[in-house]
């Protein structure tokens, strides 16, 4: 039994030892066979020039195959005379189990698929031939590989996860291929260069795609020129660069690629160099730090370069110097660059109180934090009660805040994805439920200026921030001997001297409402006059103020400057160039305007407002309304960006206007005397930015408005509940309370600069002051 089984396990071991190699190609199978120590086609296992064919037979065994370690194919002749000799097919090569280097040259083998897939063997190849595609695949022991003078019009090459891959490229390694296909090298970590150049037979390829290349630092792609009158510009489509975060310099010349777009590079590039690409029209630098570009001549077709806010000035310098004209913007797109993810929902507010459903209210501009590693960035979307956010890859935590979140609870808190282990998009709705407050709040700003004889508009912005429906009034307080009411709309329910008043009702929660007014500013010969430089002061009021959260935003004030010739761009503080210092830590707002003055609807507007964290809560943003759907975000902590996306704004002079409003609060930190100013950037679509006016406000010691002869005269608190008190270093006789329709309601002493008022109403009121230097007037709200 046992001389049986020995006998079987010998004649196994004869017979795959003898098992023959298909090689179809006649010309291979030749080469391999003349195979002789006396030439260079073959070397053995232990590195000596062998005979492959040991036995003689004409033919290659597997054993005999498992003997080579070096094969060397080229056909010296065969662009000549021999071109009978040249190899079409290497079918068999795969059977040669331990070759560690193979080079090719001077064959036939365009229609030949050349893979080295999972061989742990392969250590060198010098690939010289034309191939249909070579795949070079999970190959750790390979430290060399040459490609040159591959002119496949349908060639694919990919190499893949070869980490013993050494070589600096640009001295030993020249890729000079010309495929209509890809090229694509990844996972090679050990590369440190890489050079694309075309040579004076021309190089063309679809894509170059190189990915995950860890330690590569420096790219070049090149064409040739010799001169003006010579150009050979390397034909490429595409060039995809991701995850390279060593790259430190990146060269693209004479090319004809059209769009370059570099964002998941990773990297820091010291040096940016593009030169002679001739068809360049836009060119992407966003998330691609760099401390150098160099921009040179022939770039007369390039129309947009994207980049970051850090790198506008960078790049807008080096276009200036190169005499181009194309625009340098960081919004090209309003997506992430490159590969992204989306999460999208809908906000519905449940109301009766049986989970949220289509019959619900939706929760407009929701405000969403999302932290993503190291960064928080903030996203408010608009009013349709839907969102969608888009994000790079990684692990992102949405959370949405609420202005109130005493009022609400929502459902689910918060929101975890991961990408790409998710699939996107990752669709996630939030239900809101209400805890019942009564809270409403009013706002007026000015949609254009005021000037001296002509019509000035105004917008008062009125909001159920709480969650009951509500019923009331919005009353609007104005100088009417220097302004007189042109047109409203709605129109007013009850007008009085100086005083409209519109009656509201069924406020749905969170619903906002708007009323537009028209009012003719006096001229500068009427009487009285208006002049430039005057002020107009408006006083907005909204009720219920019975049972409301917070009555300071039930009562907004509007100081507007009179000017003559005004920038149709800018930006207001709607409280004026003065606060008191009862201002510290409440909300401003402010209004920026912009205006279409080009010769083409505007399909993208940003406007981008920097803030000063120490002047201003960055957290505590909210957007009241703009004249067009909107989205804002926050980023790096500072940066506030209202995005008009696809807002399509005529030129046309009655319909080119647009505008938002938003209020904000400032720091507790703040004192007297301290002011608070702040600008904006406006974006046309892919045009430079236009800046706004720098709006400064100082504060102040609170003062009444109309003082005559009354100094450093302050009232608090405002909202007042029974307690009025003054800060003032005079003596105060009386004082009389007055309705807005100025009818005098009570008058009570003052003593110990206080006075009792817990009898009066609750509502907004006119107070008279009298001192012995003077009279002052100011307002109050009684909750």
């Amino acid at each position: 039994m046992k001389i049986k089984i020995l006998f079987f396990i010998m004649s196994f071991a004869t017979y795959c030892n003898a098992q023959i190699v298909n090689i179809p190609d006649a010309n291979f199978k030749a080469k391999l066979v003349s195979a002789s120590p006396v030439d260079t086609i073959a070397k053995d296992l232990t590195g000596i020039f062998f005979t492959i064919d040991a036995n003689n037979d004409g033919e290659i065994q597997t054993g005999e195959a498992a003997q080579v370690s070096y094969l060397d194919i080229v056909c010296v002749d065969c662009d000549n005379a021999q071109q009978y000799l040249a190899i079409q097919s290497l079918e068999g090569l795969d059977s040669f189990m331990n070759l560690k280097t193979l080079i090719t040259g001077g064959n036939d083998l365009i229609n030949y698929d050349l893979v080295f897939i999972n061989n742990t063997i392969i250590e060198y190849l010098d690939l010289l031939d034309d191939f249909k595609s070579i795949t070079i695949q999970n190959t750790p022991n390979l430290t060399f590989l040459r490609f040159s003078e591959n002119y496949n019009p349908n060639g694919e090459v990919l190499v893949d996860n070869a980490p013993g891959l050494t070589i600096n490229f640009s001295t030993f390694f020249y890729v000079g291929l010309d495929i209509s296909g890809n090229f694509t090298i990844k996972n090679c970590n050990q590369i440190e260069e890489l050079l694309f150049y075309r040579g004076s037979s021309g190089v063309c390829m679809d894509t170059i795609s190189i990915e995950n290349m860890a330690g590569l630092n420096h790219l070049s792609v090149k064409g040739k020129s010799t001169g003006s009158a010579t150009y050979y510009p390397f034909t490429i489509n595409h060039l995809d660069i991701k995850n390279t975060p060593l790259l430190n310099s990146l060269s693209v010349n004479t090319t004809n690629i059209e769009n370059l777009e570099l964002c998941e590079t990773g990297a820091y590039i010291q040096t940016m160099l593009s030169t002679a690409n001739k068809n360049l029209n836009r060119l992407g630098l966003v998330g691609m730090p760099f401390t150098y570009i160099n921009i040179w001549d022939d770039h007369s077709d390039l129309e947009t370069i994207c980049v970051d806010d850090n790198n506008y000035n960078i790049v807008k310098t080096e276009v200036i110097e190169a005499g181009l004209t194309a625009n340098v913007t960081p919004y090209c797109s309003f997506n992430p660059c490159g590969t992204f993810y989306t999460i999208p929902g809908k906000n519905t507010l449940d109301l009766n109180e049986n989970g949220c459903d289509d019959n619900d209210l939706v929760y407009p501009a929701l405000k969403y934090r999302v932290v993503s590693g190291a960064a928080t960035t903030t996203v408010i979307s608009d009013t349709s009660g839907n969102y969608s956010i888009n994000v790079r890859p990684g692990n992102h935590v949405i959370t949405p805040i609420i202005e109130n979140p005493d009022y609400y609870t929502i459902s689910p808190a918060s929101l975890v994805v991961d990408f790409p282990a998710l699939s996107s998009p990752v669709n996630q709705d939030f239900c809101i439920s209400a805890i019942p407050h009564h809270d409403v709040e009013v706002l007026i700003i000015p949609t254009d200026p005021a000037r001296p004889g002509f019509d000035a508009h105004y917008t008062i912005i009125y909001k159920n921030k709480g969650n009951i429906f509500e019923n009331g009034s919005v009353n609007l307080e104005y100088d009417e001997s220097v302004l007189d009411y042109i047109s409203s709309n709605p129109v007013f329910a009850n007008q009085a001297t100086g005083l409209l008043t519109w009656n509201y009702s069924n406020l749905h929660p969170l619903e906002t409402r708007s009323i537009d007014l028209v009012l003719n500013v006096n001229t500068s010969w009427e009487t009285p006059p208006v002049h430039i430089g005057d002020h107009l002061i408006f006083t907005a009021t909204i009720t219920p103020i019975a049972n409301d959260e917070y009555a300071p935003d039930n009562t907004s004030e509007l100081d507007q400057t009179v000017v003559g010739s005004y920038d149709p761009n800018d930006k207001t503080c709607t409280e004026g160039t003065r606060v008191g210092t009862d201002m510290i830590s409440q909300y401003v707002h402010y209004v920026i305007r912009f205006e279409n003055t080009g010769t083409y609807a505007a399909q993208n507007i940003v406007v981008k407002d920097i803030l000063d964290t120490t002047k201003f809560e960055i957290n505590s943003l909210i957007p009241m309304k703009g004249s067009h759907s909107f989205e804002t975000r926050i980023s790096d902590n500072q940066k506030v960006e209202f995005i008009f996306d696809n807002i399509n704004l005529p030129f046309e002079d009655d319909y080119n206007d647009g505008f938002v409003a938003f209020k904000i609060k400032i720091k507790p930190t703040l004192a007297l005397g301290d002011t608070f100013s702040n600008s904006a950037a406006i974006y046309f679509d892919f045009n430079d930015p236009i800046t706004t006016n720098n709006y400064v406000t100082t504060i102040q010691n609170p003062v009444g408005c109309n003082q005559s002869g009354v100094e450093e005269l302050g009232i608090y608190p405002n909202p007042l509940k029974d307690i009025l008190q003054f800060r003032t270093k005079e003596s105060i006789t009386k004082i009389e309370i007055y309705d807005y329709s100025g009818r005098r309601l009570s008058t009570h002493s003052v003593y110990e600069n206080k006075a009792d008022l817990s009898r009066l109403k609750s509502g907004y009121f006119v107070i008279k002051i009298y001192t012995e230097k003077g009279i002052s007037h100011t307002r109050i709200i009684k909750e």
